[in-house]
């Protein structure tokens, strides 16, 4: 499966997982539920054949017991990479990584070394349950936002993502903006759809 497609998959299936939500908002309680139902629709998605990445890194952790040939799984959480900012490390929610020919080093590398395995995409999901604030993104401080775009910039990655999900109503509509038009970066605002008095 080419880049573009492992990237069409992925946004096609962070909307049909919005509109689920805002169907039936109390089935995921946590932003932990989110990433991980929306990472796994990713991989169901693509299927093993595309999720695993099949790399010939030698291996000598774990008493050397891994020489030859290791599967990586494509989509990963959490993964520590390394950024060129003040806070070296960042850990995005989602990663889905890219497949190249001999990279210098394999997904899971110490990000102290500055390096990083090649992204297709990189997301941030903030989640504000009914008891609290929503989330504002145009913050000077956002360092979600802040992370994702540097990423961007040291071409790490190629595609961003930042899922912004608030269990309040919107004061008119579905609750679903147009979709983003840069198609490398994409900022979804999402509510839930409005009640019109009729």
């Amino acid at each position: 499966m080419n880049r573009r497609k492992l990237v069409r998959i992925f946004w096609e299936q962070l909307e049909e997982f919005i509109k689920d939500w805002q169907e039936n908002p109390f089935r995921w309680d946590n932003e932990r539920s989110i990433q991980f139902e929306i990472a796994n629709r990713v991989k169901s998605a693509y299927g093993v054949r595309n999720d695993l990445m099949h790399l010939g890194y030698r291996c000598d952790k774990l008493g050397g017991r891994f020489r030859k040939e290791q599967l990586y799984s494509r989509v990963r959480f959490e993964q520590k990479i390394y950024i060129k900012r003040k806070r070296e490390r960042c850990c995005p929610d989602i990663v889905i990584y890219d497949t190249i020919k001999n990279p210098k080093l394999p997904p899971d590398s110490d990000w102290r070394k500055k390096i990083n395995f090649p992204m297709l995409m990189v997301c941030e999901i903030k989640f504000k349950p009914f008891w609290k604030k929503g989330y504002h993104p145009k913050k000077k401080d956002n360092w979600d936002l802040e992370k994702l775009k540097a990423l961007l910039r040291q071409k790490d990655a190629r595609h961003a993502c930042w899922l912004n999900m608030s269990c309040k109503r919107a004061s008119s509509g579905d609750g679903f903006p147009k979709p983003p038009k840069n198609r490398r970066f994409k900022i979804y605002n999402i509510k839930l759809p409005s009640i019109r008095r009729q």
